[in-house]
């Protein structure tokens, strides 16, 4: 995998840091600039060269299916695995697990436990409360006591978020920015795509908008945006004449049904049917719809580089939603000269050039403060307020004369929750369709109890378990006579001493699978189910040279000196 310079450069930065200091490093890389290339690299090191393992955590579905879709093609496909209830996934044994939040951040020591892993890398560092409080410190928390020496990483485009401020700082989880790649430079290097910015000729008039939670009310935004639609579906129609991938952010739905009528454009909202908004975008980047009207959807996860326009018919007050808006469009694709950012709702003024973007105070409103950016009078192009000539007309700005400049945008959020699995309804006796094993850490008054989960899959589709837990080398001894009755009637190897040892022993193939299972509510707890019987497939034969297969295919080729990190596996 060749890395580009700038990459090399992030990468480079990213392990002195792990070398050098204690704390927690996060990358800043704008849309566009090569994420996955630089994450699918620092996998690769941590299983390969440092014999590591890694977790890469998320918050939406739909990052998940995109990370480990687009890890996959620069790593093995038996190295990664994936951890979400909305994807129906649980893997746990891979040495790379890409997981969901909202399904791991109680599940640290479980998840950790056949293989503590070494990095956790969070990508869109962003989502990460500014307290340092919720799932993220949770799973953290619980990460270290399975391993005390892993380190934490952050990925974003955006590091800051309008209720806070920068994301890094001392007292966060999330320390110091080790590298941050400049838009302004990679467009210059033609690594990105140039923008183009300019003020449509209606604007929204937020001036009696009220501020909740330091972002424009809903519904107030909506309406004052009212009497801007249909002059600007004729202002859009005409600048975007000339341009063919045209990518629309609405202020709430109704309005996006009236662009789309009158653009002759497609909708996708947050109640768009999975398939229809799939068959949709998949339109819209083969450029056979030029229109593409969403609310609040086609943000974070959406890549189209085809975009050669994006409208703003909405405002907001986030620094970070704004750069993630206008990121969409930073991309290159062949035939795509530049790409037009016109803004109805001020919010180039408001935030400045996208190299520039800074989180502003939350108490401070639209007026409060000089804009970052102003408007051509002669073109209305939307350029930096320094510069002095509007590099789309030439037009010479009467005060002081300051160098060249140009408006330019980035990335950031959204948060999807993940369905619950469905119960299933007795009886009884039901297929397994997968077995997963792993280490079940539980915290006591007097310590921890450690013991093996069986999760046997009865329904692969909403991955419904039924678990079982057995003690290998638990200090009772009626414990560890449960756990070896259930293991001779699955393998002919000797019983495990440990739980790390069974975990071993089932990787090399010592037990035999588990075809169904019989069931019946637990009499001590009727939510849930107690496994009374079960039908096995004929169980494996047993040698001792099994045992000498390795839990990663290839060695560690770095020494101990060379690491970025410590841990549990980096000896």
């Amino acid at each position: 995998m060749e890395l580009r310079p700038y990459q090399r450069a992030a990468l480079d930065a990213l392990y002195n840091h792990l070398r050098t200091r204690d704390d927690n490093p996060c990358v800043v890389m704008p849309t566009g600039s090569g994420k996955t290339p630089l994450l699918a690299q620092i996998c690769r090191d941590a299983v390969q060269r440092y014999h590591g393992r890694v977790l890469v955590i998320s918050h939406v579905k739909e990052l998940l299916e995109q990370a480990a879709r687009h890890l996959a093609e620069y790593l093995p496909i038996n190295m990664i695995g994936i951890h979400s209830a909305g994807l129906g996934r649980r893997d746990m044994h891979h040495p790379v697990i890409v997981a969901g939040i909202q399904s791991v951040y109680n599940k640290a020591l479980d998840i950790m436990g056949c293989h503590p892993a070494n990095l956790v890398i969070i990508d869109e560092a962003h989502r990460i409360k500014e307290s340092g409080e919720g799932m993220y410190l949770t799973f953290l928390k619980d990460a270290k006591l399975a391993n005390p020496g892993v380190r934490v990483i952050g990925l974003t485009a955006t590091p800051f978020r309008l209720s806070s401020g920068r994301i890094c700082r001392p007292e966060n989880i999330l320390n110091h920015v080790c590298y941050e790649a400049n838009v302004k430079e990679l467009i210059v290097d033609k690594w990105l795509s140039p923008l183009r910015s300019r003020r449509g000729a209606e604007h929204a008039d937020l001036g009696g908008v009220r501020l909740a939670h330091g972002e424009f009310a809903s519904d107030e935004m909506q309406q004052a945006f009212d009497s801007v639609i249909k002059p600007a579906c004729t202002e859009i129609a005409a600048l975007c004449a000339e341009r063919q991938s045209v990518l629309i952010f609405a202020a709430g739905v109704k309005h996006a049904e009236i662009v789309a009528r009158a653009l002759g454009g497609e909708i996708v909202v947050g109640t768009t049917p999975k398939e229809e908004r799939a068959a949709i975008i998949a339109r819209f980047r083969r450029r056979e719809l030029k229109y593409l009207v969403n609310v609040d959807v086609l943000t974070t996860g959406f890549d189209a580089p085809n975009v050669d326009a994006v409208i703003l018919l909405r405002a907001t007050m986030s620094a970070g939603l704004y750069s993630q808006m206008v990121g969409r469009g930073l991309r290159k694709c062949e035939e795509k000269t530049d790409c037009l950012i016109l803004d109805y709702g001020e919010n180039v003024l408001r935030h400045g050039p996208i190299d520039r973007v800074e989180a502003k105070d939350k108490k401070k409103r639209d007026g409060d403060e000089k804009s970052p950016a102003k408007e051509c009078p002669q073109c209305h192009e939307l350029i930096a307020v320094q510069c002095a000539l509007c590099p789309n007309c030439e037009y010479e700005f009467p005060k002081k004369i300051i160098p060249r400049h140009k408006t330019r945008a980035g990335d950031e959020e959204i948060l999807s929750g993940e369905p619950e699995p469905a119960e299933d309804v007795f009886p009884v006796t039901s297929r397994v369709h997968r077995t997963e094993y792993c280490q079940h850490t539980t915290k006591k008054d007097y310590g921890t109890s450690v013991t093996l989960k069986v999760s046997y899959v009865i329904n692969s589709f909403m991955n419904k378990t039924v678990d079982e837990y057995f003690g290998f080398g638990h200090q009772k001894e009626f414990v560890r006579r449960k756990a070896a009755e259930w293991w001779r009637k699955r393998s002919r190897a000797p019983a495990p001493a440990t739980v790390m040892d069974a975990l071993y022993l089932i990787k090399v193939g010592a037990v035999a699978e588990t075809r169904t299972i019989t069931t019946k509510p637990d009499e001590r707890d009727k939510r849930y189910e107690r496994v009374v019987a079960c039908e096995l497939d004929e169980i494996p034969e047993w040698r001792e040279e099994q045992a000498d297969e390795d839990f990663f295919a290839e060695p560690a080729t770095a020494t101990l000196e060379e690491m970025p990190f410590r841990g549990e596996n980096a000896e």
